[in-house]
């Protein structure tokens, strides 16, 4: 059952790219020929150091908003961070890569009720962020029309499909947990009566903005300077797509979805799929070190 859903993921990652590139993509010579500019990559690559940074420090806020486990340190939580972004990033998604993150925040101490509990907050609060980065610059840009509607209908499905999913699996993990729910809103309400909840926001914020600037670098290093109005929301409604684990690390997922937003938003930029695509790319290149961050993690204390 396992081997039969990675294969129909696959075959919908190997399609949803082949539509992208059919339907969005310009001509992939352009790139081949064009002068890289390694200062916008070397850009990009520490945005992207900066974003697991800020994870960091949303998880370890969290933490010691929502458990009575013993504190974890910066650089610990730093390093399950990298580990769960390079095994989503590489293959298995965002419910893969929070599976790592689980197994590793239990081997730290928090234990694997504390550590189900700590990640469902954290990734309601990761979801929350990107939905507002999103449904704000999308406004803006278009004005409350059917489309805004539209998108707010399809991110708040992907939203609840994603949480169920969680659902299903720590309910998986822990059938004899009959408090289950209860802990769970008694953590979320931890996170807003300690004033938690508005500084974890903000750090979602501050991790998908990097996001957007990563994008938009990988963009000006081949000369392609992307439509910064519509790049916003564009990026962030398929971040928000490339979550939803129905693609190999929200590859295909994620070029059409940002690709298809260009175009929705009237907004002309040819080169979409291949700037996503060299995104997807400089994430999988900052992945490859978190393996290494991964056998690296029970080396490095609390």
């Amino acid at each position: 059952m396992k081997l039969a859903w990675l294969m129909a993921r696959l075959v919908f990652t190997l399609a949803a790219l082949s539509l992208a590139f059919g339907m969005f993509s310009s001509n992939l010579s352009d790139f081949l020929l064009k002068q890289v500019h390694m200062g916008w990559l070397l850009c990009s690559a520490l945005l992207h150091l900066l974003i697991l940074l800020v994870g960091a420090a949303r998880l370890g806020l969290l933490h010691r908003a929502t458990t009575s486990g013993p504190p974890i340190r910066l650089t610990k939580l730093t390093a399950i961070n990298w580990s769960g972004f390079a095994v989503g990033q590489v293959a298995l998604g965002t419910l893969g890569g929070d599976a790592l993150r689980l197994v590793l925040l239990n081997r730290a101490g928090s234990g694997w009720r504390r550590s189900t509990i700590l990640l469902i907050v954290d990734r309601f609060f990761g979801l929350a962020g990107l939905a507002c980065v999103g449904f704000v610059a999308f406004w803006a840009l278009t004005g409350f029309d059917l489309r805004f509607l539209a998108v707010l209908g399809l991110a708040t499905a992907a939203l609840l499909i994603t949480t169920a999913l969680v659902f299903r699996y720590a309910r998986a993990r822990f059938g004899r947990w009959p408090a289950f729910p209860h802990d769970l809103f008694s953590a979320t309400g931890k996170a807003f009566a300690l004033s938690v909840a508005p500084m974890a926001l903000a750090l979602a914020l501050i991790g998908h903005a990097l996001s957007i600037s990563v994008f938009c670098s990988i963009g000006y290093a081949f000369g392609f300077a992307p439509p910064l109005l519509a790049t916003v929301p564009a990026v962030a409604i398929g971040l928000f797509a490339a979550a939803l684990p129905i693609s190999l690390g929200g590859w295909g997922v994620r070029e059409l979805t940002i690709a298809g937003s260009y175009v929705a938003f009237g907004q002309a930029y040819p080169q979409a799929v291949e700037v996503t695509v060299l995104f997807g790319l400089s994430q999988i290149a900052m992945a490859i070190p978190g393996l290494l961050a991964l056998w690296m993690e029970p080396r490095i204390g609390r």
